[in-house]
């Protein structure tokens, strides 16, 4: 009764500014106010939808979210094989100078590290000579390149409770765990060097080897037991419209994790594995 009161009070105000106002008013009153009177209660495309989860106030669901922070950076490296690496290698030569080594050219790119069997051949810049230079073992630089790879992929933000908006500002809803990267990362390492010399001036050439990856922030959310495929599927399928990174599904609850996986949706267990 008290809500109806207000309307009318609203209404008898509007009448005595006149018609325009009057349906400004019947606006205003109509976007702050349900015909329950509750005041913004769909605030969230989560509540319009009625995808909102009951568990998120539950124990089970802090403690598998606190777990999920806890394990985030394996979490993040068991996805590494997703990410889109691409290496190249290439040899720079380098010549002495007041007792610094100044650059003076780029020798080439080389597609393929077995290209590298030692030593390979080059012409000297200067006098068109063809020297021999060693890098070392081509096992021992393989690996090397392996280590670079590793240590160019970034260790992710662990973000908690994010929200997820669409273009207009609109809230969608919230990822329960984002571990956000920048989306290219690349970094150039030197791997080896080797020296020589011919005549009076002292040389120097770098095998370098310049790593590109391309990567996908990941959005985790949690679900300490799936009540209904459908509705958790709808969820997901909602936030994948609005989050540009992968969008993982987190539970003990194994049961639809076949037909999670036929729609797109790696499901994981907390510990990061992919079973339970």
């Amino acid at each position: 009764m008290k809500d109806y009161n207000l309307i009318a009070g609203w209404l008898l105000a509007g009448a005595w500014l006149g018609r325009t106002n009057q349906t400004s008013y019947i606006r205003a009153l109509a976007g702050s106010l349900t015909v329950t009177g509750q005041k913004d209660r769909y605030s969230t495309t989560e509540k319009l939808w009625k995808i909102d989860d009951d568990q998120l106030t539950t124990p089970k669901h802090d403690e598998l979210v606190l777990s999920v922070l806890a394990n985030g950076k394996k979490i993040f490296n068991t996805f590494k094989k997703e990410f889109e690496i691409y290496t190249r290698y290439g040899i720079d030569e380098y010549f002495l100078y007041n007792n610094e080594w100044s650059y003076n050219r780029h020798v080439g790119d080389l597609t393929d590290l077995d290209r590298l069997k030692s030593p390979i051949q080059i012409h000297n810049s200067t006098n068109s000579n063809i020297i021999d230079i060693d890098f070392g073992s081509n096992d021992a630089i393989k690996n090397q390149s392996l280590i670079n790879i590793n240590n160019t992929i970034p260790t992710p933000k662990i973000l908690s409770e994010v929200p997820l908006k669409a273009g207009n500002g609109f809230l969608i809803g919230f990822l329960d765990v984002l571990l956000a990267t920048d989306l290219i990362k690349e970094k150039t390492y030197i791997i080896n060097s080797f020296e020589t010399k011919i005549k009076d001036t002292s040389y120097k050439y770098e095998l370098v080897q310049t790593i590109t990856i391309y990567m996908n922030s990941l959005g985790i959310e949690i679900k300490p037991i799936i009540t209904s495929f459908g509705q958790t599927l709808r969820q997901l399928n909602t936030y994948r419209e609005y989050f540009s990174g992968k969008l993982i599904l987190c539970t003990n609850d194994f049961r639809f994790k076949d037909a999670f996986e036929s729609q797109g949706i790696t499901v994981i267990s907390p510990n990061g594995n992919g079973d339970k």
